[in-house]
């Protein structure tokens, strides 16, 4: 599908939008202007790595919804399928159990909010940790790339607890042998991720070092952060010409 534009400096149109409902999500987002909006030196820094400046994200500092242990979090609220509210929340206050600086939650939340119309997929929190200043963090940030995974390995983890205090209390054999095996279980939720994500970013790597080739160091990583999962994987299975011939387009000033 050839998007009528595929190349915006301040939004960015899923290969599955229509023309139409990419203008009329874009009409809608302008028409909630906000005091907050993303600081200066986050802007740069996403224009620096990405060609993009969204400085029309709004930004609201509260703890309204906002579970102890996060620091931020990107608000989209739809009506019949049409974004009616999108806005980043984060903590007026340090958390307890927070473990991000303020930057790096905008940084982060602010890659979420410009690929708002892109399905989740692993390559989206990639793509979202790649600007942090700690390199773990941008290889590993995406282990727990959805929120169905963060549960399912909480869950494991509480398994874990209550079953050994099922095989205290009760003292069955049966209970102990489950206890022992279960804990195996967040093991291999970690393994499986793992392996995920570092085929995740093998896959990033070939993409980048073929769009290199062929567009330049410089235009690599704001090309993929306008890709889908599926473009990403196309390009690594595709000839140059091919690839060129997809991804080649011209700047536009929405």
């Amino acid at each position: 599908m050839m998007l009528a534009y595929p190349h915006t400096k301040r939004f960015i149109q899923y290969i599955h939008e229509s023309d139409a409902a990419f203008i009329t999500r874009i009409a809608l987002l302008k028409q909630k202007p906000s005091k907050s909006t993303l600081p200066v030196h986050i802007l740069n820094k996403i224009e620096k790595h990405y060609k993009l400046r969204p400085d029309w994200i709004r930004v609201e500092y509260t703890n309204k919804s906002l579970m102890p242990w996060h620091g931020g979090v990107t608000v989209i609220e739809e009506l019949d399928n049409n974004i009616i509210e999108a806005k980043i929340q984060i903590r007026k206050d340090k958390s307890l159990f927070s473990l991000y600086d303020p930057n790096e939650i905008l940084l982060h939340e602010a890659i979420h909010m410009l690929r708002m119309s892109f399905p989740e997929s692993i390559y989206e929190e990639i793509l979202a940790y790649r600007l942090s200043d700690k390199k773990w963090r941008r290889y590993w940030g995406a282990l727990f790339y959805s929120p169905r995974i963060t549960v399912l390995f909480l869950v494991s983890l509480l398994n874990i607890s209550s079953s050994d205090l099922a095989a205290i209390i009760l003292n069955s054999e049966t209970i102990w042998l489950y206890a022992t095996i279960s804990k195996a279980i967040p093991i291999l939720i970690l393994s499986f991720l793992g392996l995920k994500v570092a085929r995740a970013q093998k896959n990033l790597l070939k993409c980048e070092e073929k769009l290199s080739r062929i567009f330049g160091l410089e235009n690599v990583w704001p090309k993929i952060i306008r890709m889908s999962s599926e473009e990403i994987n196309s390009v690594n299975i595709n000839n140059d010409d091919v690839v060129k011939q997809m991804l080649s387009s011209s700047d536009s000033d929405i």
